[in-house]
Order: C-alpha cells, then sequence, then structure tokens
C-alpha cells in the first residue's frame, strides 16, 4: 500500500516485535544474574543459602513474568486489532483518508478528528467514530498537581486504547469550557 497512513498504522508490527525482543532481553538477564548471584552466595555462603536466594530470585522473576506478560499479551491484541481494522479498509478508503488528513489540522498535537473517523498518528489509532463505546478524559495529576490528560478509547469489541494528550493545558481549558456550555444550556432549558 502506498498510504502514509497505511504505512504509520502498519508499524504496529514493529512494536509487537520490539515488545516481545526487549521482554525477551529482560528475562535473559535477569535469568543470567540469578545464575551469577547463586554462583557468588554459594561460594561466600553455603549451598543451602544460594538455594534460597535461587528461589527468591525465581519467585520475583515469575511476579514479574506474570505481569509484563499480561501487558505484553494486551499490547499485542491491540496491535492486531489496529491492523485488523486497517486491513479492512481499501486502497480508495486509505487515500481518501490521507486527503482528509493533510486537509485537516491536527488537533492539540495529538489527534485528527476526520469525517468519520479519529486518528492519533503517534499511537497508530484509526478509529470510526461508531466503533467508539466509551471516550473518557482522565486527568492525571501528581500530589494533586495536574501535569497531564489521557484519552481513553474503548472500542465496541472491548479494547481499550490510551492516549496522552500532548497540549494537555489547551485540551483541558477546551474541555473545561465545553462542560461548562453544556451545563449552562442543559440548566437554562431546565428552569
Amino acid at each position: 500500500m502506498n498510504s502514509e497512513l497505511y504505512r504509520n498504522i502498519i508499524r504496529c508490527r514493529n512494536d509487537t516485535k520490539r515488545e516481545i525482543a526487549i521482554h525477551a532481553a529482560v528475562y535473559l538477564l535477569l535469568a543470567v544474574l540469578c545464575v551469577f548471584g547463586f554462583i557468588g552466595v554459594k561460594s561466600n555462603e553455603s549451598l543451602e543459602s544460594a538455594i534460597g536466594f535461587a528461589l527468591t530470585f525465581a519467585v520475583g522473576l515469575g511476579v514479574y513474568a506474570f505481569f509484563s506478560i499480561r501487558k505484553m499479551k494486551s499490547n499485542i491484541a491491540l496491535n492486531h486489532r489496529r491492523e485488523e481494522r486497517l486491513n479492512a479498509l481499501s486502497e480508495t478508503q486509505l487515500a481518501a483518508l490521507d486527503t482528509e488528513t493533510e486537509g485537516s489540522q491536527m488537533q492539540y498535537k495529538t489527534f485528527y478528528l476526520l469525517d468519520e473517523y479519529f486518528y492519533a498518528p503517534k499511537y497508530k489509532l484509526l478509529i470510526r467514530y461508531d466503533e467508539i463505546r466509551e471516550f473518557k478524559n482522565i486527568i492525571h495529576s501528581t500530589n494533586g498537581i495536574k501535569d497531564s490528560i489521557f484519552i481513553v478509547i474503548t472500542d465496541t469489541d472491548g479494547y481499550v486504547f490510551e492516549i496522552s494528550v500532548k497540549q494537555w493545558k489547551e485540551y483541558y481549558k477546551y474541555c473545561s469550557s465545553t462542560a461548562a456550555a453544556v451545563y449552562a444550556k442543559q440548566r437554562n432549558t431546565i428552569n
């Protein structure tokens, strides 16, 4: 496919390969550290201490592996879903989306609001509006100080995509002013 949009989103395959390689390298490094730790403890202490060290290290590695493999499976499933959505489009549709993207302005340096699609290039997400079940803005704060906003999109199949808004302060002002306008409109119609 010659579409720029297609080339950007299909890179999610590389993300999957890179994630698997990173996790494999970390597991290998931890296994090597366990072996060297076992040898070091055995030479300085007793065999029982070395076995205790190895068992403790193995339990820690198991807990880490459980959570990281869960996260990796989730990311692989999301990347697969992105690829499925992309492959469902024809070349004509991709060309039309490319043209529409070129003519649109990127919102808050993060996403495009196209006629029928929400497109976040950095996150390789292209989703039809009618495939969005839930769209939430989550304000992140550290020690009570707001420091970012995440958009969390849940599609109709239950997949959850998280997007960090680059110009989050402007987006927050927009959301606050829109919410205030909706509240005022509702208040005026009720009275």
